[in-house]
């Protein structure tokens, strides 16, 4: 009787291996796609929050201006975007994970001198009567 080669003994077992090999690539390639969109879901999560904040915080100065404005005070209302730029270099400092008690105050006087070149964008004309 002839003897078997091994390609004749595993020939059964092809389409089993194929099968379980590209279920395998399938599987990896599935992973690396869920671990891309949950990423950019969290950081599409975390935007939304941010606006959502610099909204509710800009509609609440503008309640408390016009309140001081009633009473005859000159108030300045900041614009919408500058709200939005400051909670996202906020957070963007804050959440960096290098945030220490040590450098805490060098990380705020970052945020502040980056409002500071935001604000001389954002800030409306003087009048030539002003």
């Amino acid at each position: 009787m002839p003897e078997k080669s091994l390609l004749t003994e595993l020939l059964p077992w092809a389409p089993i291996i194929g099968v379980l090999g590209g279920a395998s690539v399938t599987g990896f390639i599935a992973f690396g796609i869920n671990l891309v969109n949950k990423k950019y879901e969290e950081k599409r999560h975390f935007q939304e929050l941010i606006y959502k904040s610099a909204v509710e915080e800009w509609k609440q100065h503008n309640v408390m201006a016009i309140e001081a404005m009633k009473t005859g005070r000159k108030v300045k209302m900041e614009p919408l975007l500058t709200y939005i730029f400051q909670l996202m270099k906020i957070s963007e400092k804050l959440t960096d994970g290098k945030l220490t008690k040590e450098n805490v105050l060098q990380k705020l006087t970052e945020v502040r001198e980056f409002m500071d070149e935001v604000k001389k964008f954002t800030a409306l004309p003087k009048k030539e009567n002003e």
